[in-house]
């Protein structure tokens, strides 16, 4: 009796030495700070700043570019152009340039544009000359004759939803991770309940086999069914110690996971989740917060560009480019930017189709057909999500009443088991019954502790759906940014 004591007493300090956490700290406190919770936002700090380029992309940008040294000393093959003659030519020399240019996208032309600025210096050591060129300013715009300003509002859009999506998918990442840890956590609790029942269930066998031995010792009892209840009790003691090693390393693995130390499983409550959602609520929440609406609108703002993309190609289209600027050369710094003779350029280009037998018509006819399957896959995949989040709402309520269920079963056998051992003490039931209802006991406890896995896992996945905390009736975006912002 003692060792056992002892036993129990080594147990629970394996157990208190850890400071218990409430799955809310482990969830917010812990998880959103945790090692993979910093790996999410690192990915998704590069998709915002990938988006804040795309903007900046629109703003001027201003360039300087500089070769200060390219010397050369060696004989180059060189042709005489009007005779034909190949010569060899003493290259005895050493160039410099530098240049300075602004450009800046035209979004709602799809144009761009940009003006630059260069000096060149040319040192020739075999002839011992300086010479200089420049080009004091040179302005160049380019655009599509047609279709630029569609384009422009195309990618506009794209990149404005794309982003949106990115601080979506980032909730999603954080919601998926602290589902992760739940589950982690709820497997620790569970091995924490069974334990808690183990070591009760271990100090009542020792008041049964006291009893059981002063019913032998009377002639009571037979010898085998003191067998029995000393086999439960064995049956007992190895439990708790499955159970206790089995709790430790999930606890060691919890710690783990999120980077702390001591950390212990509490008993989460049901009262804490909401025992019924209303389906259409859940539903529109969804589709306000879960990043896959957003793709589908995503994939459509795409399939309807890549269409008119293919279309224009197949229509009149050209190009414009205007370029304008001036350029001098000269033996001294001060000549090549005096008098500068202008240097300018227009090209206009077209391309259209005249007669190609129909393929193009069969081209845009396919490209409509892509687009209108995409657009069938695209409505077909989200009824099918609908239809996934109505069912697990439904599946969330039947495991709430089947949690209740167990929950209240749980506690009657346990009042149940302390009245048959109460009386087997007296001798009013046999061992058999006593036997019966103690596997009915840790039946009732696996149900338990089941049911209560499933009722959160139930509950967070739906959570984790509509990025909506309905205990606490806030979106879970404000939580996480609001975390990020600390």
């Amino acid at each position: 009796m003692l060792k056992k004591i002892i036993f129990l007493l080594l147990s629970c300090l394996c157990v208190t030495e850890c400071y218990a956490t409430s799955l809310k700290d482990v969830l917010y406190r812990y998880t959103l700070n945790g090692p993979k919770a910093k790996l999410i936002r690192y990915k998704y700090e590069n998709d915002r700043l990938e988006f804040e380029n795309y903007q900046k992309s629109f703003l001027p940008s201003i360039s300087f570019g500089l070769s200060p040294l390219s010397f050369n000393r060696n004989f180059k093959l060189l042709q005489d152009p009007v005779t034909g003659e190949y010569s060899y030519v003493h290259d005895y020399s050493n160039s410099s340039s530098t240049d300075i240019s602004v450009s800046q996208k035209i979004g709602i032309t799809g144009g761009s544009l940009s003006m630059s600025s260069s000096l060149g210096y040319l040192r020739e050591f075999s002839i011992n000359r300086n010479s200089f060129s420049s080009s004091p300013i040179y302005i160049s715009y380019s655009q599509p004759l047609f279709g630029g300003y569609k384009q422009y509002k195309y990618n506009k859009a794209i990149m404005h939803m794309q982003h949106e999506y990115s601080i979506k998918e980032y909730c999603n990442s954080m919601s998926s991770e602290q589902n992760r840890i739940l589950s982690l956590y709820l497997d620790a609790y569970s091995s924490k309940l069974q334990c808690e029942v183990n070591r009760q269930n271990l100090l009542t066998g020792d008041t049964l086999l006291r009893i059981a031995k002063l019913k032998v010792d009377k002639g009571l009892l037979t010898k085998y069914e003191y067998n029995r209840i000393e086999l439960q009790q064995l049956q007992s003691e190895q439990e708790t110690i499955n159970q206790e090693r089995a709790y430790r390393e999930k606890i060691l693995e919890l710690c783990t996971e999120l980077g702390a130390d001591n950390l212990d499983a509490e008993s989460p409550e049901e009262k804490e989740l909401p025992a019924l959602l209303d389906k259409e609520t859940v539903l529109s929440l969804v589709r306000q917060n879960n990043p896959t609406y957003l793709n589908s609108e995503i994939q459509r703002k795409q399939a309807a560009f890549s269409r008119m993309q293919t279309i224009n190609s197949l229509r009149f289209n050209g190009d414009i480019s205007l370029n304008y600027g001036m350029n001098q050369y000269g033996e001294s710094l001060k000549s090549v930017y005096a008098h500068p003779e202008q240097r300018q350029s227009f090209s206009v280009t077209f391309s259209f189709p005249v007669f190609q037998w129909g393929i193009n018509h069969n081209k845009r006819k396919m490209a409509d057909n892509d687009y209108e399957s995409s657009i069938i896959n695209i409505e077909q995949a989200d009824k099918k999500f609908d239809n996934s989040i109505i069912n697990q709402v439904e599946e969330y309520h039947s495991t709430y009443k089947s949690y209740l269920l167990a929950k209240k079963s749980f506690e009657l056998y346990k009042e149940q088991y302390k009245l048959t051992v109460r009386k087997f003490s007296m001798g009013s039931i046999s061992v058999y019954e006593l036997t019966s209802d103690y596997n009915s006991l840790q039946t009732a406890m696996v149900d338990y502790s089941g049911g209560l896995q499933k009722l959160y896992s139930e509950y967070y996945a739906l959570r984790h759906l509509a990025l909506y905390d309905f205990a606490e009736k806030v979106n879970l975006e404000n939580i996480y940014t609001k975390n990020d912002e600390r």
